[in-house]
């Protein structure tokens, strides 16, 4: 009979000991990765780091103008950068009266200014006025004292807590992912608001909801009468559905159902549905909405830099141009946005992204095809109708010269990424 000897059981109770150890391990790692990724998809908020003026820092989860706390969130300004290029007619000649203009205006126009916060890198404040730098190297400067250049933020610092502190007070705000460990320490258990919105012509659009000035799971959605105020928290709420004069009805998640009359919210909301933009919809034409709870954020990593738009023109002729574009005399990135009307109470805000053919339809209105195949008819804004500035094509994008067609010459781009 074969004897072990002790050298020999204690070598394999050690080489036993080394594999065990080696597969706890692995399967801890994994564990801790899996933790780590999970905590990352379901954040979603703005984050960075923020240098005052004085020296302090602070660096955590952001809230901007108070209620603005999602990457998807808007940053709103006037952009003073100078933007008006001169133009030149066609080369071919003969044709000049389809360009609205040869020479554009020197002077620099304020101009309304609109970004997903997750396209911005960096926020500075100057003497007078800001800065904000985006992913794709643009600097844009905004004039004192206008919107969400002059409130104040939130910093929900790991260390110092929650902090407020006034526009004036900054230096420069460093726009950046979030962490895993602060995930997983601040546990604030606060998820962006989502769900669906039906609309009454048979409509829905899903994404990110913004109810007036709420955007989180832990907002609440409040009443107000002559003898009281409620406050239903939305992590609680499955449906609010509008009902006759004015009331509204709630269905909680248990499935008790709330009568509520006098929101704090009187005009809509906006979903930013990823195949169509954000979209505006008042009361009027919304028959409910549903939300989900728990609804995985999108990461700042997630939004990618926005490139030249570039593509083809056609003028009303069938004459094509190809070279980078200017839209309106003013959006140049894929990550710009054209504005229209749907319908009365329902407006669209696309980003150009999402955007695969532009049509003029009539002097106030435009066919938008989308990169999804779907098509919408936009109208009443200077984006898609005759007020629009021109189209300016150019060889190259930072051109100071091109071509510009007018709305009522033009018939169509096609954008090529």
């Amino acid at each position: 009979m074969y004897m072990f000897s002790g050298a020999s059981l204690n070598s394999r109770w050690e080489d036993l000991m080394v594999r065990s150890f080696k597969i706890i391990s692995f399967f801890i790692m994994i564990s801790f990765l899996f933790q780590l990724t999970f905590a990352q998809e379901n954040s979603g908020r703005i984050y960075g780091k923020v240098e005052l003026a004085n020296g302090q820092n602070y660096e955590g989860r952001i809230t901007w103008s108070n209620f603005k706390s999602l990457w998807e969130n808007k940053f709103g300004a006037l952009d003073f950068t100078p933007s008006r290029i001169p133009v030149n007619p066609p080369p071919t000649g003969g044709r000049a009266d389809i360009f609205n203009r040869n020479v554009r205006p020197s002077v620099m126009f304020p101009e309304p200014f609109s970004i997903k916060f997750g396209y911005i890198k960096y926020f500075t404040k100057l003497e007078r006025g800001a800065k904000i730098i985006l992913k794709d190297g643009r600097e844009i400067n905004l004039l004192e004292g206008d919107t969400d250049n002059q409130k104040s933020i939130d910093v929900l610092d790991f260390d110092a807590g929650k902090v407020q502190i006034p526009l004036h007070d900054l230096r420069k705000v460093e726009f950046m992912d979030e962490p895993p460990i602060y995930s997983q320490k601040v546990n604030e258990n606060a998820y962006p608001l989502y769900g669906t919105v039906n609309t009454k012509i048979k409509l829905a659009y899903t994404g990110f909801i913004q109810w007036g000035d709420k955007t989180l799971s832990i907002h609440s959605l409040k009443s107000r009468d002559r003898e009281h105020v409620q406050e239903i928290v939305f992590n609680t709420i499955r449906l609010v559905r509008p009902m006759e004069r004015g009331s509204y009805e709630v269905i909680l998640l248990t499935g008790k159902k709330i009568e509520l009359r006098n929101l704090d919210n009187r005009w809509g909301v906006l979903v930013a549905d990823k195949g169509y933009g954000i979209i505006e919809i008042d009361w009027d034409n919304i028959a409910s909405i549903e939300f989900v709870q728990e609804a995985k954020g999108l990461n700042y990593s997630d939004y990618k830099p926005g490139k030249p738009l570039y593509g083809m023109v056609a003028d009303s002729s069938g004459t094509e141009y190809t070279g980078y574009i200017r839209w309106d005399d003013h959006e140049r990135f894929t990550t710009d946005e054209i504005d229209g009307d749907f319908r009365r109470g329902i407006t669209f805000r696309v980003e150009l992204t999402l955007i695969n053919e532009i049509k003029r339809q009539t002097r106030s209105s435009a066919i938008v095809k989308l990169i999804s195949g779907d098509e919408i008819v936009l109208r009443n804004d200077n984006d898609v109708d005759q007020r629009n500035r021109g189209i300016i094509i150019l060889n190259k994008p930072d051109d100071k010269e091109g071509m510009v067609l007018n709305w009522n010459n033009f018939n169509r781009v096609v954008f090529k990424y």
